[in-house]
């Protein structure tokens, strides 16, 4: 980052860990490559903020007003439309972002490869509500089966897009495992391997809570009729822990001989692993990384990451990881 753009970040902090889930923010799947990794969330009635991280070294996170995006960078149409209809969002969260994300992806201006997936994500994601609503009793209140959606209920629970992730977020950590795939980075392979068997686990604990609810029903509409907010926090737990990871694990996927694949990502991926806020009881377990300083914002300026790379190969890359982020269509390899 430019010593100007620097200047216009009001905090920064290293080792940062958040308190909540919403202190964090939530990842937003921009395309300009300076916002790779950032997340939007809103805090009081200061507006949304951008959460940059690395912005002065390993660790390290910036605060911006989404309003001040400009003096940062030059953000791409698309994002710029997404800026505004997140920001317009009376509340973020991994569900909104996601219909915000889907909406404009489907105008075509993060391409046509987006456009289609964001089209294939809204199929997947009425299936899932379809398969809620037939494993809930009556098909249950309309917003407990959107809840339920996309956690998977019934006999073809693990197609839904919760329990994919996890499949995704297993599948790398047994990549990352394996070192000819790692191409030497074994510190940045460990990293985020512990940090994806962290928030896994966190997450099939979240996912089996929220299932054992929907084996209940007498129960569970008890609880949706008494206290129909602090019940889908509840539900919306395991979204907030795996929020951020299909993007990482598109990341490792993604194919791209250009910009290299797939171990030439790993310094990028260690710089992105979401951190566990202290709400979940766990650390960040992302230690200082002080050979990375240059890594990640190196990148977003647009210098010369790998021969020949351009802000533009980025941009159309940041898009492919968006559209496959959508569905985490492919697997590991």
């Amino acid at each position: 980052m430019s010593q100007s753009a620097a200047q216009v970040v009001a905090g920064r902090a290293q080792g940062w860990q958040p308190m909540t889930f919403r202190e964090r923010g939530v990842a937003v799947p921009f395309t300009t490559p300076h916002l790779a990794g950032a997340r939007l969330r809103l805090i009081g009635r200061i507006g949304p903020e951008l959460v940059l991280p690395e912005v002065v070294g390993p660790g390290s996170v910036g605060i911006l007003p989404w309003e001040r995006v400009g003096t940062l960078c030059s953000p791409t149409l698309f994002d710029r439309r997404l800026g505004a209809r997140l920001a317009a969002l009376p509340a973020l969260t991994p569900a909104t972002v996601r219909a915000a994300v889907c909406a404009e992806a489907a105008s075509g201006l993060a391409g046509t490869e987006a456009a289609q997936a964001a089209a294939t994500a809204r199929q997947q994601d009425a299936a899932d509500l379809h398969r809620a609503r037939a494993g809930l009793p009556n098909g249950g209140p309309e917003p407990l089966a959107g809840l339920f959606g996309p956690l998977g209920l019934g006999p073809d629970a693990e197609t839904a897009r919760v329990p994919r992730t996890l499949a995704a977020m297993t599948a790398l950590a047994e990549a990352l495992a394996d070192p000819p795939r790692t191409g030497g980075l074994a510190t940045e392979a460990e990293l985020v391997a512990a940090a994806a068997r962290r928030a896994a686990a966190a997450a099939r604990g979240a996912l089996l809570a929220a299932r054992t609810l929907a084996a209940e029903p007498a129960a569970l509409l008890r609880r949706w009729i008494a206290a129909p907010e602090a019940l889908a926090d509840d539900l919306a737990r395991v979204e907030w822990l795996l929020d951020g990871w299909a993007w990482l694990c598109r990341l490792w996927t993604c194919p791209d001989e250009r910009l290299g694949r797939p171990a030439a990502t790993l310094p990028e991926m260690a710089a992105l692993v979401p951190p566990l806020p202290r709400e979940v009881g766990a650390g960040a377990g992302v230690p200082p990384r002080h050979d990375m300083a240059d890594t990640l914002r190196g990148v977003l300026r647009g210098g010369d990451w790998r021969s020949g790379v351009t802000p533009q190969d980025m941009i159309a890359r940041n898009e492919r990881l968006l559209a496959g982020a959508l569905t985490l269509a492919g697997a590991a390899p």
